[in-house]
């Protein structure tokens, strides 16, 4: 076999890339140039690394690498890749039981399998080389070794290329002569199984032209440079979860015993020998999967991370009828491409033929939408591709059409033409025009006056019911006649708001048999505004203050309602009062301190009264708050301090007032006692000629 040693991977023209490649940016995987170069019986040179070679040694492969120039990499990174590929192997290998890669003649040192870590060109991560035929047992077999970037994130892409390019080799094994798109599809495919958590191929699906984009092209696409062939993995992952994960290893199995490209004969013969099923019925079911993506997807039923990819484009969308188009500009391709027709705003009976080109196995499918449980139809079609049906729009929200292309035994990249037409019949229908009398805003507990205009767009006089709610606090129910195409308002019963924030109104048609529901309701939402403030609690003064103190007023006030709030809060002692103005967000409290100070002049029993003041407050019962406290006279030194009993408290208080005539009583809360009234407890005595205190305790 005569060798082209190509130098394109001579990377020391390139220099280092210093910056970590961590996410796929282009058509990274370098396999398939490698591939067609060893088809017309050329091959790559194995790389030649910058510095001394080191070695990963494992049981069953060799990770070749080195420290220094343009090829250098760090132990770590070394390390990671062996383990990448350990994991790899048992996940695809032990586990899949997909078969190992074949000894290789002794190249890279020995048989096991050869991983070279060193510098690509930008933008490639990595390739898979094929060296040698071996066709022993699947004749187009062929040995090969893998090329590693090495300057990927660890962790994330570095993950995906060792994952992606191990699998070329085990397809390899198997056959060296499929069609082109199928080794991408494939390896994509097992970068998700190997490394879930990754989920790197999300980026290729919003890429154009692909699968979800462009749906109208054929499942074989593939485009040099482009990324269709590994956004394309989603076909691998429908046959895994349409059948299983196994029907991989057996699709490529079946490639492997015949000599030659049989990419497209090998799915239909491993559907039909082991799911009773074939490719034509993959086809069909392929381009309905793709419209339960995105916001439509049914991880249940269909694709299992449906959710995380877009939706599947929408060629047209019609919301008018009778409507009529063909596939000009979104030909659907051999084999497997097709189209999504939407059908909106309709009702009754919808109507729709279709007509494609002869001679080609066509499906026309009929999705009829809801979000719930969505119904799947198919039209049946004549050997001329033609066909009719009609779908009951009152159980749908909306339908669509996709025409698709289940048809791969000859033609393959023929371009495909259809014709389409689609009607509708309605013959009662009533509907919501509009709904008035709710503003955007309003006060909780006031009353608005609502109303409705409802028209009869059938063909038959309707006596019917028309309800209207606002949240759980309002229901009203009017019945009404209308004759066709005539329009009424409907004045309701006066409605007082309650709740608070948005409550949501809908005014709806109750017309038994109506056929187009799309129409039968409106709704809006109000905010409702609750002005509700109020005292938590004093704070300052309570319990005992010392005659003679300045007291600075402090209480705890709350805004109860939802918006904010600036308003007046008064407080008062006896006569005394002052005010503040303040501003609380809504659901807050705060603690005020009031500016002017209130002087203890006398002892006594005092009331502290705290109020809000605001306009349409709601709850006036948490708008004021009172405390009892008390004056008490000075402090006394413990040391001054008389304990008597009940006894001898009359003798012993009668000797004071003879020794001191000038004597006053206070109780412990300030106020003045009858020395004739004594009972057990502490008390004060204030002898005013000599202006002392004395405490006075009666046991």
């Amino acid at each position: 076999m005569k060798k082209l040693f190509i130098f394109l991977f001579l990377f020391s023209l390139y220099g280092v890339i210093a910056k970590e490649i961590d996410k796929p940016t282009g058509d990274w995987c370098y396999t398939i140039p490698a591939l067609l170069e060893f088809q017309k019986e050329k091959k790559l040179q194995r790389p030649n690394l910058s510095g001394p070679v080191e070695y990963i040694e494992r049981e069953r492969f060799r990770v070749h690498y080195t420290r220094s120039g343009v090829d250098a990499v760090s132990q770590v990174y070394a390390e990671s890749v062996a383990s990448y590929i350990s994991y790899s192997w048992a996940k695809q290998i032990d586990t899949l039981n997909w078969p190992p890669p074949p000894p290789d003649y002794g190249l890279g040192g020995d048989d096991r399998f050869d991983v070279y870590i060193h510098a690509m060109p930008q933008g490639i991560g990595g390739y898979c080389a094929p060296e040698y035929n071996y066709p022993n047992p699947y004749p187009n077999g062929a040995t090969s070794y893998i090329a590693i970037g090495n300057d990927l994130s660890i962790g994330g892409f570095l993950k995906i290329v060792c994952a992606h390019e191990f699998n070329h080799a085990l397809q390899f094994r198997f056959s060296s002569r499929e069609d082109n798109f199928w080794y991408e599809n494939t390896s994509t495919w097992m970068e998700d199984v190997c490394f879930e958590e990754v989920n790197s191929y999300l980026s290729y699906l919003s890429t154009s032209p692909g699968p979800l984009t462009t749906p109208y092209y054929p499942i074989n696409t593939f485009i040099q440079g482009g990324l269709f062939q590994y956004a394309g993995g989603i076909w691998a992952m429908f046959l895994e979860d349409r059948y299983e994960r196994d029907c991989l290893r057996k699709i490529w199995e079946r490639q492997g015993q015949i000599a030659g490209n049989n990419t497209l004969e090998a799915f239909d013969y491993v559907l039909r020998n082991f799911y009773n099923s074939s490719l034509n019925d993959a086809l069909k079911e392929y381009g309905i999967w793709r419209y339960f993506t995105g916001s439509r997807a049914d991880t249940i039923r269909f694709f299992k991370e449906g959710n995380l990819w877009p939706s599947v484009s929408i060629m047209r969308t019609h919301n008018s009828y009778p409507v009529s188009g063909n596939s000009v500009s979104y030909e659907p391709v051999v084999p497997g491409g097709c189209d999504y027709i939407q059908f909106v705003n309709g009702g009754g009976k919808l109507f729709i033929s279709f007509d494609g080109d002869d001679g080609f196995n066509w499906k026309a499918i009929v999705i009829g939408y809801q979000r719930e449980e969505p119904q799947i139809y198919e039209i049946n079609l004549n050997n001329q591709a033609q066909g009719q049906d009609s779908f009951d729009w009152r159980l749908e929200n909306n339908f669509t059409l996709i025409p698709i292309v289940a048809h791969w035994e000859y033609g393959i990249g023929y371009q495909l033409n259809f014709n389409y037409q689609a009607n509708i019949r309605i013959l009662h229908d009533v509907g919501v025009e509009r709904i008035s009398g709710f503003p955007s805003i309003s006060d909780s507990n006031s009353i608005i006056y609502p109303n409705a205009l409802i028209k009869n767009y059938g063909q038959f006089q309707e006596n019917f019911q028309v309800k209207l709610t606002c949240g759980d606090f309002y229901t009203d129910i009017k019945t009404i006649t209308l004759n066709p195409n005539d329009t009424q308002t409907i004045y309701f019963n006066p409605c007082t708001l309650k709740g608070r924030n948005y409550q949501y109104y809908k005014c709806t048609t109750l017309l038994a048999n109506d056929e187009r529901p799309t129409n039968n309701f409106k709704e809006g939402r109000i905010f409702i505004r609750v002005r509700d403030v109020g005292v938590v609690r004093i704070i300052e003064p309570s319990g005992y203050i010392g005659q003679g103190s300045y007291i600075q007023p402090k209480a705890r006030i709350k805004n109860f309602g939802n918006l904010r709030e600036e308003f007046d809060v008064i407080f008062t002692i006896n006569n005394w009062q002052t005010q503040k103005r303040v501003a609380i967000s809504a659901n807050n409290e705060i603690d005020i301190i009031f500016d002017s100070l209130w002087y203890a002049s006398d002892t006594g029993q005092y009331v502290a009264k705290c109020s809000t003041r605001l306009d349409n407050d709601i709850n006036p019962s948490n708008d004021k708050r009172e405390e009892i406290f008390y004056v008490t006279l000075p402090a006394v030194e413990e040391k001054d301090y008389f304990v008597i009993s009940r006894k001898k408290s009359d003798l012993f208080i009668n000797n004071l007032i003879k020794e001191n005539k000038n004597i006053e009583i206070y109780d412990i809360n300030g106020r003045n006692v009858d020395n004739k009234r004594i009972k057990k407890g502490i008390y004060y005595l204030l002898i005013k000629e000599k202006n002392i205190y004395r405490k006075l305790i009666i046991i």
